[in-house]
């Protein structure tokens, strides 16, 4: 019986930059830009996926 070895592959870090571009109104010329995208934390650079598993790996050594 062969036992094949577990291996963890690296993690990937990734910057998801978003571009919002402004916009006028032709009759008016108001310049409004567009709302800004939902991020878990206020203010945080951290996105979703980071959270998580920052949250996993710190329960993970506390129960253990």
């Amino acid at each position: 019986m062969i036992d094949p070895p577990a291996e963890c592959s690296p993690r990937q870090w990734k910057v998801i930059e978003t571009v919002r571009e402004k916009f006028s109104c032709r009759d008016c010329e108001k310049i409004s830009p567009p709302p800004a995208p939902f991020h878990v934390v206020a203010r945080g650079w951290a996105g979703p996926s980071l959270l998580a598993m920052i949250m996993f790996q710190k329960l993970a050594n506390i129960s253990a």
